[in-house]
């Protein structure tokens, strides 16, 4: 049986003297980003589809696509918003 050497590894310390900002602190630019959830916690689910159908609109300029798409939302919302009141389960397959 052949046993290699393990090699070591020379690690050296690194130089954050020019890191502006630093992951989970509050002025992290992406920070910023997960604040947002603070506020869309508290907007109703069903004005999700109005303010997804409107930004496709101002993005496109298209009516038809954004109706379409404010449709497909909505009814998928309505459905899911129903399952509960239904009792009724998404699982398709049983689990193993």
């Amino acid at each position: 049986m052949r046993v290699n050497k393990i090699k070591a590894i020379n690690i050296q310390p690194k130089d954050f003297s020019g890191r502006a900002f630093f992951p989970g602190t509050e002025e992290h630019p992406f920070h910023a980003i997960n604040t947002l959830n603070k506020y869309t916690a508290i907007l109703p689910s069903f004005l999700y589809p109005l303010i997804f159908a409107g930004i496709l609109f101002l993005l496109t300029g298209n009516w038809v696509r954004t109706i379409i798409y404010f449709g497909f939302i909505f009814t998928d919302l309505f459905i899911l918003t129903l399952l509960p009141k239904l009792k009724v389960s998404l699982v398709l397959a049983p689990c193993r």
